[in-house]
């Protein structure tokens, strides 16, 4: 498909004419407590499951799963697409004996790569892709997180963004973990040091409006945050916005130029803290647009904020 370059502002409307996820398939996954039962510190791959074209099933679209960290389960998540973009993903948590370590757990959807180099690229937007090769990569989705989000219990809503070094990792130490968390519940914050709080120009809601995010700095680990200026951040919305600069801002800012491989989109919603957690993630919408073109010009719809 050629691509379709945008005036600066063509994000702020509804469609383009660029590779983007659509109508694909229906799947669901659901895990239960014979999956994955481990000590709270062992870190174990995903369960997977993928997502086919109904008329191809051999022909994957994406891959949906659970990252777990150690936990006694119940049914955890289970997941439904369709629709015109992914027209119904849903999360349902309900979990009790859980260790109550900082993350517990992470459903999650992931179109593209991960981070060791395992894709499912049924169809366009295709990854891994240069930063430097896109001029846009927006995100469109409308998400409602409901149940007990908020008190002494981490909840988030989180795109898992890798960043990496090469278009073919074969460890995560290849990659530039960046996390961005339009809705983020963590009461002991991030851990670390603010780098800037920035607005962006977004569509929330059907209007044209601003985003208030705080920027916060990984090291010595290897990843940035994003989260909301005025926590936690909506916990139900549609918002459409433009991921490519904050991809860009967070490896300028990381101050590594070698971390220049987007591998994929991968979002899905963290939890912990607590040893009991209930909520719901639904995502009624989740549209992925990538335009490419040549490295575009310093983003003029962030605005820096003083305080």
């Amino acid at each position: 498909m050629s691509a379709y370059h945008p005036s600066s502002s063509s994000f702020l409307t509804p469609y383009s004419h660029t590779p983007r996820v659509v109508l694909v398939a229906d799947g669901k996954i659901s895990i239960t407590n014979a999956d994955h039962i481990g000590s709270p510190a062992q870190y174990r791959q995903p369960s997977v499951g993928y997502l086919h074209r109904r008329r191809r099933p051999s022909y994957q679209l994406g891959a949906f799963g659970y990252e777990p960290f150690g936990a006694s389960l119940d049914v955890l998540s289970r997941c439904f697409w369709g629709g015109r973009c992914y027209r119904h993903h849903r999360e349902t948590i309900n979990l009790s004996g859980l260790p109550g370590s900082g993350v517990d757990g992470y459903p999650f959807f992931l179109y593209g790569c991960d981070n060791y180099s395992n894709c499912w690229n049924g169809q366009p937007p295709q990854f891994p892709k240069q930063l430097s090769s896109m001029s846009s990569l927006i995100v469109d989705m409308s998400y409602s997180l409901t149940g007990t989000i908020t008190g002494s219990r981490n909840v988030d809503l989180l795109f898992d963004q890798w960043v990496c070094t090469t278009n073919h990792p074969s460890a995560q130490s290849d990659c530039l973990e960046i996390m961005l968390l339009p809705y983020y519940n963590f009461p002991g914050g991030t851990g670390q040091p603010l780098v800037k709080t920035f607005n962006q120009s977004v569509i929330i809601n059907g209007t044209p409006t601003t985003f208030s995010w705080d920027e916060w700095d990984g090291h010595p680990g290897q990843n940035m945050l994003f989260t909301p200026h005025t926590l936690p951040g909506p916990a139900s919305q549609d918002m459409r916005f433009d991921m490519l600069p904050l991809m860009n801002m967070a490896t300028n800012d990381y101050k590594n130029s070698s971390f220049t491989w987007l591998m994929g989109v991968q979002p899905g919603s963290e939890f912990g803290g607590n040893s009991s957690q209930s909520y719901q993630l639904t995502m009624s919408k989740l549209d992925i647009e990538q335009t490419l073109g040549s490295s575009p010009a310093a983003p003029t719809n962030l605005t820096a904020v003083v305080h």
